[in-house]
């Protein structure tokens, strides 16, 4: 460091290598790996190159990085396998020389991206680059709590491909992920003109993916062959760019895989006439089938192509009503393989099922989120005698029953009565931060999904309650947390910090 003469404290960097040594003024970018400001040059297992159009950071030899901070016009090269940390990172581009990606996966690598904090990597709008390429033979997986938002460009996916470039295994196990591609370019998968493609896993999280022109939002790029794509849970939601492609599924005229839907809450709008919602697209050749075996999948019947099964037989879209709106939702009395991970209702408070005409076996009931058998007792879903079935089913604490035709095509089941609570306690309260925290523990415990609508909660002064129902809470925000198979944590948002006691009952007085 130097002192100029009005007392600023100048950074110099000098280095000194083969007899000859020369300092330069040091300007510190706030980037980091691991805790190393990457001006320095570099550390140990990476480097840092300062171009004006082709600099970045090259990881090399560790199996662990993190990193934080933002850079403009840099890139990001992995070059071995290993497990990367996103703290906070920003990739903001528009003047990358690369046919590659902001961020790029080299060779036949396999990465684990964690995800902290908010994250963005944007790719120039004027190149045909990746914001996180997976080139064929490598293998990304995202995880975390955080955020991260990629946006390509043209001919190149948000995640994935680039132009003319194949794409890996990509695998999403959690983190709120956002990912657009340019046109032809899909959300997550392909860009354009590639020609193998990985298969594509969501197993967790909050994605979603939405594709540029003639590309999906989850699948194949425009003119492209799109790998399979397996969604076993999380919240998903994908959109297909204008020009004929699928949401979750192949480009336009591309080569369509296969899509495989077992779990999670899955959203894809589409009633345009060249645009499906899963599977095929306009003038696409099918190679795969559309499965789904659980899971609450919102999309047009009629735009799913080929037809749906289970593996087995056809499936048919049940729409179930009268959920508490965004909440999740636990099932009991499905067919036994039909899978419950990660269901939430909508804004409408409506979950949407695909099940067989031919459901005669015998179910054991379960729960969201892996829990333990019900407390409810099993029954038997038997084959009416007339055309198509008709079955009966528990939701959130309540009874539905639907009339599956044999023609197929699309149902709405009849919400029932309440389940019958046989026992509600409450474990526990705190007030803290106008929130009231209430733990119960309910049987049969599906109940505790539906508390909203059956639970009423007043708040007071004071010790002189009465039944006003000024009083009365707004249940249908609450968050819920599951605690074990039968017990969970409720929260309640107040809008006064002086709200000390508090009167909890059922609304329809089976207990109190």
């Amino acid at each position: 460091t130097a002192t100029d003469e009005d007392d600023t404290v100048i950074e110099f960097l000098a280095t000194v290598a083969d007899a000859a040594a020369s300092a330069s003024r040091f300007a510190r970018t706030g980037f980091t790996v691991n805790g190393r400001e990457v001006a320095f040059g570099g550390g140990e297992g990476w480097s840092y190159n300062d171009g004006a159009v082709n600099g970045g950071i090259t990881l090399s030899g560790l199996d662990h990085y993190v990193l934080s901070g933002s850079l403009t016009n840099k890139y990001l090269n992995i070059s071995n396998s290993c497990s990367v940390v996103f703290s906070n990172v920003v990739f903001n581009s528009f003047n990358i020389d690369t046919q590659h990606g902001v961020v790029r996966i080299a060779d036949a690598y396999d990465v684990d991206l964690t995800i902290k904090g908010v994250n963005m990597v944007k790719a120039p709008t004027g190149g045909s680059l990746a914001a996180i390429r997976v080139p064929d033979g490598a293998a990304l997986t995202i995880d975390g709590d955080g955020s991260l938002d990629c946006i390509s460009g043209p001919y190149a996916a948000g995640i994935g491909g680039g132009h003319n470039s194949d794409c890996g295994a990509i695998t999403i196990n959690g983190g709120t992920v956002t990912a657009t591609g340019g046109s032809y370019g899909a959300g997550i998968g392909g860009g354009f003109g590639a020609v193998k493609a990985g298969t594509i896993r969501i197993n967790g999280g909050d994605v979603t993916a939405t594709g540029g022109s003639y590309a999906a939002g989850i699948g194949g790029g425009g003119d492209s062959i799109s790998g399979s794509v397996e969604i076993t849970g999380g919240r998903v939601a994908a959109a297909a760019g204008p020009g004929g492609a699928a949401c979750i599924g192949a480009g336009n005229e591309g080569i369509y895989g296969g899509v495989t839907i077992s779990g999670g809450t899955v959203v894809a709008p589409t009633d345009e006439t060249w645009t499906h919602a899963i599977g095929n697209s306009w003038a696409a050749t099918s190679v795969g089938p559309v499965t789904i075996t659980g899971g609450s999948v919102n999309a047009n019947p009629a735009h799913v192509d080929p037809a749906p099964s289970n593996g087995t037989s056809r499936v048919s879209y049940v729409v179930v009503d009268g959920f508490t709106h965004n909440a999740a939702v636990a099932f009991d009395g499905l067919p036994d393989y039909y899978g419950t991970a990660d269901i939430y209702a909508d804004s409408d408070g409506k979950a949407y099922l695909w099940l067989p005409e031919d459901w005669t076996t015998p179910v054991t009931p379960k729960l969201l989120m892996a829990a333990p058998k019900s407390s409810v007792s099993g029954h038997k879903l038997l084959k009416a005698s007339g055309a198509g079935t008709q079955h009966t089913f528990t939701a959130n604490g309540y009874s539905y029953s639907v009339a599956i035709s044999s023609e197929g095509g699309e149902a709405s089941a009849e919400k029932g009565e309440a389940l019958k609570l046989t026992n509600l306690e409450i474990l526990g309260f705190a007030v803290e931060d106008q929130v009231l925290y209430v733990m119960l523990r309910a049987e049969p415990n599906t109940w505790l999904y539906g508390f909203a609508d059956r639970l009423m909660v007043r708040a007071y002064t004071s010790l002189e309650m009465d039944n006003d129902d000024s009083c009365e809470f707004e249940l249908d925000k609450t968050k819920m947390e599951l605690i074990g198979t039968d017990t969970a944590v409720c929260e309640i948002s107040l809008d006064r910090d002086d709200l000390r006691f508090f009167r909890i009952e059922e609304k329809n007085d089976d207990l109190q």
